[in-house]
Parts: structure tokens; C-alpha cells; sequence
């Protein structure tokens, strides 16, 4: 086992006599627990950086569990155990998108859509094919199995994760940009990237075509809450080509 050489300030505690945690210091909207999968001697608090490793196992694996809505503290002991019986041992921390209900005496809590992480060649990548659970009338999102999953970083602290696009032959590697979960801020638990569009302006000829960019913030459980889930539009503009060997992307010329 290795452990992470990162640095975090973040610090998760447990809630109760569980081994789910919860953030010190959440930002606004955030409803995130981590479950601790081992359930051997949980310490009262966990560092962020304990819960991941750039290479191998971190000391503490588990899931990243966003959710709708947080459940009482009363109802923690059996959402633990409703999440559990829908999980796996983890090999490294995954991350869970989970709708919670509560209504009387009963309660549920339904995974909706899971990225599980495994390690290849030692590092974090996506086990499989994941395609986020969304409303239907909105564009589908996917991410592709053997994408690598990065841990980014605010000077020497865990801020989020990037899962990049995967190694593609005759492609430069993934160089630590993609999909952004955010672990700090307002915007926990949202899926964030940017993406490009067609232009208004007229379209280009042959296999050329100009985009625009956007910015994309898409929250799975809070779909159309404005504050949580929306698409920005830059006003940038790209050229996207076709070679003979794949696609180039250079600035649009003014016009």
C-alpha cells in the first residue's frame, strides 16, 4: 500500500458511530459523505489526501457520495447500510451520485449513477463505461472506460478530480485536463467541463467547422436548479478540422 504524498487542509469527521464523514467545513449547497469501506477502527476525522493516492491504494479507499439531500442523523446508521448493500469493495475511492428520500418511518437511498475507479498500471483510472443518469430532454454525458482520474490541486491541497480523456494511439496523453469534480467550494457534488458548440456564425467549409466555446456545469441530482446545473457561452470561437490523422482546434478569426 502506498500512501499520498498530497497535503490537504480538508478534514472529514465521522458522523456518529458510522464510517460515513462529513466535510468540517462544507461549502454553500453541498451534500457530500465519504464511506469509509473499512469498517476496522474508524479514526474520529480523515484528511482528504487519506482518502486518495496518485499511485496505489490510499490508506483509507471508499466512495465519494453526493446526494440529493442529507438524511438525519438518526437515519445515518441505515443509509450506511442501504449504500452498502449497493456497493463493492473498492480497490480505490469511487464516487457515488445517490438520491435520498425520507418520508414517516421510511427511507431510501438509490444509487444513480457510479464511477468506479480502479488502478491501472498502479494508477487511478474508470473501470467501466459510465453513462451519468439525467432527465430525459437533456444532452447525455458519458465518460469512457481507462480515462485516468487526477487529483487537481489548489497549492498543496485536494480541490477536486479530473477524469481525463483516455489513451488514444496517435493522441498526445492525458495531460490532467477534462472533467472537473469540484471537493471545495459551492459546487460539490456538480460535474463541471467545457465544450464546444456550433457557432451562430456561418459554418465553414469542407471539414472545417467553427465552434464556440462553453462552459458546462451539471449537477445529476439538482438538474434544474439554476444555481446548480447551466451552460455558459463564452463568446470564444474554434476552428475544428479533420486530417488525415484526426482533428485539429485553432482560434476562430475575427470577423
Amino acid at each position: 500500500m502506498r500512501k499520498s504524498s498530497f497535503a490537504s487542509s480538508q478534514v472529514l469527521e465521522r458522523v456518529s458511530n458510522t464510517t460515513l464523514y462529513k466535510s468540517t467545513q462544507p461549502g454553500p449547497g453541498e451534500v457530500m459523505l465519504f464511506l469509509r469501506w473499512s469498517q476496522v477502527s474508524p479514526p474520529l476525522t480523515l484528511t482528504l489526501d487519506s482518502t486518495w493516492a496518485a499511485t496505489g491504494v490510499p490508506s483509507s479507499p471508499g466512495y465519494f457520495v453526493f446526494l440529493n439531500q442529507m438524511p438525519s442523523s438518526s437515519r445515518m446508521a441505515q443509509f450506511e447500510s442501504d449504500l452498502r448493500a449497493q456497493l463493492t469493495l473498492p480497490i480505490t475511492s469511487s464516487f457515488a451520485w445517490v438520491k435520498y428520500t425520507s418520508q414517516g418511518t421510511g427511507s431510501s437511498a438509490v444509487i444513480q449513477t457510479l464511477v468506479q475507479v480502479q488502478l491501472t498500471a498502479d494508477r487511478p483510472c474508470l473501470a467501466a463505461n459510465v453513462t451519468v443518469a439525467l432527465p430525459a430532454g437533456m444532452k447525455s454525458l458519458s465518460f469512457v472506460q481507462g480515462s485516468p482520474v487526477i487529483a487537481s490541486m489548489s497549492g498543496e491541497a485536494i480541490d477536486g478530480f479530473v477524469i481525463a480523456y483516455p489513451p488514444v494511439a496517435g493522441s498526445p496523453p492525458p495531460n490532467g485536463n477534462g472533467v472537473t469534480l469540484p471537493m471545495s467550494g459551492a459546487a460539490v457534488g456538480c460535474i463541471q467541463f467545457n465544450g464546444l458548440v456550433d457557432s451562430l456564425l456561418p459554418v465553414q467549409s469542407g471539414d472545417s467547422r467553427r465552434k464556440t466555446l462553453l462552459i458546462v456545469q451539471i449537477d445529476p441530482l439538482r438538474p434544474v436548479t439554476p444555481s446548480r446545473t447551466f451552460e455558459i457561452l463564452t463568446g470564444l470561437d474554434y476552428i475544428l478540422s479533420k486530417t488525415s490523422t484526426g482533428y485539429t482546434i485553432a482560434p476562430a478569426p475575427s470577423v
